[in-house]
């Protein structure tokens, strides 16, 4: 095996191939904070836009740590990032669609997860004599169980599973309704295909090199372009809901950004396969 925390020669190979993905990447990232310090929307009007602003937050710090994995040779790593923050895009999506319900069950699963933890580290015994346990009736437990299950592991937005809260969302792409389920079919599914331990995750970290085997530890240039494109797709969907939802100046400039991108991922995904690829899809909103 062979590798290193950090290698200049990679990280110099991937600034140069993937320049132009990496500076349209940077753009979004300026113009976001120009945007978000100081806060140029308006003031949040209720509980759910507290909600959509802290996935929002979420989504920027989790784009910011893939794109850097990205640039230091962690493409594989990056996806599983982005596996997260398709989710939390997702969620705040459904959010703008059901706030009140989004309300309610946010409120509901927060004490679902303070009651599971109390209990978690009463059974290890991890709390000291006089620690605050919270409690609860036969009948809560069974309805934040029947919510949200006995581990908490459900998504809490009441949707079965995430294709099925994609589907819910989907009508907010208003020009191309399919455009989010491909691109939860595809880019979403291959990351979390990496996220998890199965075939597709250990084949791509091994490599047969004749009667041998080296496995990939370090830095590399693997990964790098979907990485990218995944980060900067979810991120865009994410901060258009954030300008709509609180009536940010430069909405425009935003689109402009993303057409940008997605000329910008089109040629390097031509250049480097030599066949053209469909541009990935447009921001809703």
């Amino acid at each position: 095996m062979a590798g290193a925390f950090g290698d200049p020669e990679v990280e110099k190979v991937i600034a140069d191939r993937f320049a132009a993905e990496l500076a349209v990447c940077g753009e979004l990232m300026e113009f976001a904070d120009a945007h978000l310090v100081p806060w140029s929307g308006r003031e949040p009007e209720g509980e759910h836009e507290l909600l959509i602003a802290a996935e929002a937050a979420r989504g920027t710090k989790s784009y910011r740590a893939a794109v850097r994995l990205v640039a230091s040779g962690y493409g594989e790593q990056a996806a599983m990032v982005n596996r997260s923050a398709f989710e939390g895009m997702a969620v705040a999506h459904w959010i703008s669609t059901a706030p009140e319900d989004a309300v309610t069950r946010y409120k509901k699963h927060t004490r679902h997860n303070s009651l599971l933890w109390g209990k978690v580290l009463t059974e290890i015994e991890w709390l000291d004599a006089g620690d605050d346990v919270p409690e609860a009736s036969e009948e809560e437990w069974k309805e934040l169980t029947d919510l949200f299950g006995p581990y908490g592991t459900r998504l809490w937005t009441g949707h079965r599973n995430l294709p099925i809260l994609v589907e819910a969302i989907e009508d907010l792409w208003a020009t191309n309704p399919k455009e989010l389920r491909e691109f939860h079919t595809v880019a979403h599914r291959d990351a979390n295909l990496l996220l998890h331990s199965g075939s597709s995750a250990l084949n791509r970290i091994g490599r047969r090199l004749e009667e041998a085997v080296s496995f990939d530890i370090g830095p590399s240039n693997q990964y790098i372009a979907p990485a990218l494109l995944s980060a900067f797709w979810v991120y865009i969907q994410t901060f258009s809901l954030l300008m709509d939802a609180f009536e940010m100046p430069d909405r425009e400039e935003l689109n402009k950004i993303f057409t940008r991108g997605t000329e910008v991922f089109h040629e390097g995904s031509r250049l480097r396969s030599g066949d053209a690829e469909d541009p990935p899809p447009a921001p809703a909103g």
